[in-house]
């Protein structure tokens, strides 16, 4: 069963392009939020340093896989966004066995998630009821995957890395990632598109609104997209100025 579950990891690990990870939604706002909470400290330069290491740096100090320590940093910078403890490190995936670390992951990424975990857990009992609270907080964010209480709790290296690793592909889906820019000579009008896509396991139904120039008009105010799947929602400008307008 070891065996099965390194290979499964390795090839889940396998998907993962480091060098893009910085483009994944929330992330950059993750690390600045993060830069400026640790600065606030008298060794906060260190601090953050310490987290921010690049690729090859992380890799020097571990026999761990740079896509698994990438993970880790991108969990521990959304954890110090959300208010975690500056003084808690996510340095291998057993760090995850009290739900903690996850739970600030994915509050960070969704307002759906609600849950209260008892952050100074550390009976067995304390700790599977706080995998209980973060698996039940998850049921508004309607996912495709959700983790049993024990595979947290009790579980391997591997079996935390691949919960994790489905979060990372998953949770940038609920946050805003696209900024569309029109650029157009006057009176002309110009359409441009927004994916939306749908991480869930149930049919999700957008309703879309504007704020701002009237000249901005939605081709329609109303998407369907079924789960795992992403369509685009039209939006058209017609310029009437020569001013900039949002």
């Amino acid at each position: 069963m070891t065996v099965i579950l390194q290979v499964i990891k390795l090839f889940v690990m396998a998907r993962i392009d480091t060098e893009k990870m910085g483009h994944t939604a929330g992330y950059q706002d993750a690390l600045k939020q993060a830069k400026a909470i640790l600065q606030k400290q008298p060794n906060g330069n260190e601090l953050f340093n310490e987290i921010n290491k690049s690729s090859k740096q992380l890799q020097s100090f571990s026999t761990a896989s740079v896509q698994e320590l990438s993970l880790l940093k991108w969990i521990s910078l959304h954890y110090i966004k959300s208010g975690g403890d500056i003084k808690r490190k996510f340095t291998d995936f057993t760090s995850l066995y009290d739900s903690i670390g996850f739970s600030y992951l994915v509050r960070s990424h969704s307002t759906l998630y609600r849950a209260a975990l008892n952050e100074n857990a550390t009976t067995n009992d304390q700790i599977e009821s706080n995998a209980i609270e973060f698996i039940n907080g998850l049921k508004n964010l309607q996912l495709s995957f959700v983790p049993k209480p024990a595979e947290i709790v009790d579980s391997s290296q591997c079996v935390l890395a691949t919960i994790t690793e489905y979060f990372y592909e998953t949770l940038p889906h609920y946050l805003p990632s696209t900024s569309l820019e029109f650029n157009t000579t006057l009176h002309k009008t110009v359409t441009k598109s927004i994916s939306l896509t749908n991480p869930s396991k149930n049919e999700i139904v957008y309703f879309a609104t504007l704020e701002g120039d009237r000249n901005f008009v939605l081709k329609q105010d109303l998407a369907t997209v079924g789960p795992g799947q992403t369509v685009e929602f039209m939006i058209s400008f017609l310029a009437r100025t020569i001013r900039k307008v949002t």
